[in-house]
């Protein structure tokens, strides 16, 4: 047993398998001990009694499956790191028509209808709108938001466009409801945005008793990892104007944005936007009567492949902390400030396409990740300046690209993969915590939070999975979803007897009200939603 420094243990706890206990007091390292199942005992070592607050559900409130749309994305991104077809499905919840209890709309993929679902009193749920959401299928949702973008006083329905097909209708749309929970889509309120999207969020920026929005850019298609635009929306009377360039020019080709959100993190009165994205460190727009200046956490966070923020206040000392989802620490690449992981992007082979370059540092020198085979099926050239796979192997970046050509390229590193807590100290100041290793085996794409064993505590719920990774990576799958209690100081300890597994390639998590209990919904790419019962 790996030991570290130290030359002494105090006991040594031996389970047996019939449940017997051997236990031997202060021993010394580096020493083989020999067990005897005649000194065991009967008694317990583990008195606290292991509860399971979660039951997975064979009676549903509703069904749901998803069916994934085929199309390659390494047709013409052969060294792209993972698809970014298959980002769905998302879960939206909200109440839309007025009796108090939550409804969904899960979104749809590139020739499926995205699909509401309204809430009963019988403890179920009543697919509604069928027809509108047949009709706009041609899209790809990626994310979905509730808010009342006229004031009306009821949920309207904001739908963000995108995925990775070149050729596909981006524009975001925005669906008004009646108040009775009856949706038809506007035809004028939104401005054209033609971009691949990844989130929208509300908040009245501008101070005028309406809701503004903030809209992710999370890629353009086909030209990975060159930024996205992302944008400010202000509301005037139920239409939105594109101020980006006026309140927040930052935000145009800002990076691959993958989640955000409004807070209030220095406690000034009014909300910031922060942003999380692929090759990105936690990014904060802070509101300054409502405009917006860029600064970075990446002396906090790192650079990371970040895939989801959420807030509480989980030390309960009157601000708000965040958990960072990151790619966590279950992958090849590793990531470190003094050995980040690279990626560089430029016509390589100067065939008119963009061309994609990872790469880790060894021994001083910069390495592909991406082997022979691979690399000369997006750049021939490679085969033939590199006649055998040894040769190749011998190369660092340089000696195959060519130090002028990298020098021009688009070049990002990530220095963390580790997925976090951020303990926010006041006047803008966070202490970074990983969270412990259990939540790191996968990507956290969502978090939730409930106080899980009622002692008083927010507790975190989370998982993740991506399956389309290049074929020379496997798919990150490996976290069953996880549960971290809070012992209200902000410290947080895994609970692996929760009975909560979250089995596929789980894309988002959403916690329900349904009549007197709480549901949790985990909805997954290419299968069924799975539901567990919150005890």
């Amino acid at each position: 047993m790996g030991l570290g420094d130290h030359q002494k243990i105090d006991e040594l706890q031996v389970l047996w398998p019939d449940g017997k206990v051997q236990v031997i007091k202060d021993l010394k390292v580096n020493q083989l001990i020999q067990l005897d199942y005649k000194n065991a005992t009967n008694q317990n070592i583990n008195a606290q009694k292991n509860i399971e607050y979660f039951t997975q559900l064979v009676d549903l409130p509703f069904n749901y499956q998803q069916l994934e749309n085929v199309y390659d994305d390494f047709k013409d991104e052969i060294l792209l790191p993972n698809k970014l077809s298959t980002q769905g499905p998302k879960i939206s919840k909200g109440d839309v028509n007025g009796d108090g209890l939550d409804d969904v709309y899960i979104s749809g993929a590139k020739g499926m209808a995205g699909k509401m679902f309204v809430q009963n009193h019988q403890n179920s749920f009543d697919e509604t709108n069928q027809k509108l959401w047949q009709s706009e299928k041609r899209y790809e949702d990626i994310h979905a938001h509730f808010f009342d973008s006229d004031m009306d006083g009821d949920m309207d329905l904001y739908v963000v466009s995108g995925g990775n097909e070149k050729n596909s209708d981006l524009q975001d749309r925005l669906y008004l409801n009646d108040g009775e929970g009856n949706f038809s889509k506007s035809q004028n309120a939104l401005p054209r945005l033609k971009q691949s999207g990844s989130i929208v969020q509300s908040y009245d920026i501008d101070e005028d008793k309406d809701l503004d929005l903030f809209v992710g850019g999370r890629v353009v298609p086909g030209k990975y990892p060159v930024p996205a635009n992302s944008y400010i929306l202000l509301n005037e009377n139920g239409k939105f104007k594109n101020v980006t360039e006026d309140l927040a020019p930052d935000l145009l080709k800002l990076g691959l944005v993958t989640d955000a959100i409004f807070s209030d993190y220095d406690k000034d009165g009014d909300k910031d936007l922060m942003i999380v994205g692929e090759w990105m460190p936690l990014t904060i727009f802070k509101n300054d009567e409502g405009r917006f200046s860029k600064s970075s956490l990446e002396e906090t966070t790192g650079v990371g492949w970040y895939y989801s923020i959420s807030e509480n206040d989980f030390d309960q000392d009157g601000d708000q902390d965040y958990v960072l989802g990151n790619l966590g620490l279950n992958n090849k690449f590793g990531a470190k400030k003094e050995k980040p992981f690279h990626v560089f992007c430029d016509d390589f082979d100067d065939s008119g396409n963009l061309d994609i370059v990872l790469s880790k540092e060894s021994k001083g020198k910069l390495l592909p990740v991406r082997g022979r085979e691979c690399s000369s099926q997006q750049m021939p050239f490679i085969k033939e300046d590199f006649p055998t796979f040894k040769s190749f192997a011998l190369a660092d970046l340089s000696k195959i690209y060519g130090q002028e050509k990298l020098a021009n390229a688009l070049h990002y590193e990530a220095t963390n993969f580790a997925s976090l807590v951020l303990t926010n100290e006041s006047n803008g100041n966070f202490k970074s915590t990983n969270l412990p290793i259990e939540a790191q085996m996968g990507p956290l794409l969502q978090t939730v939070f409930h106080d899980i064993n009622q002692d008083g505590h927010i507790d975190i719920i989370g998982g993740g999975s991506i399956y389309n990774a290049e074929v020379e990576t496997v798919r990150y799958d490996g976290s069953k979803g996880f549960v971290i209690l809070n012992d209200g100081l902000g410290n947080f300890k895994n609970y692996d007897q929760s009975g909560l597994s979250l089995d596929g390639n789980i894309k988002d998590l959403c916690l329900l009200s349904v009549g007197n209990s709480k549901q949790l919904i985990a909805v997954r790419n290419s299968d069924s939603a799975l539901f567990f019962l919150v005890k």
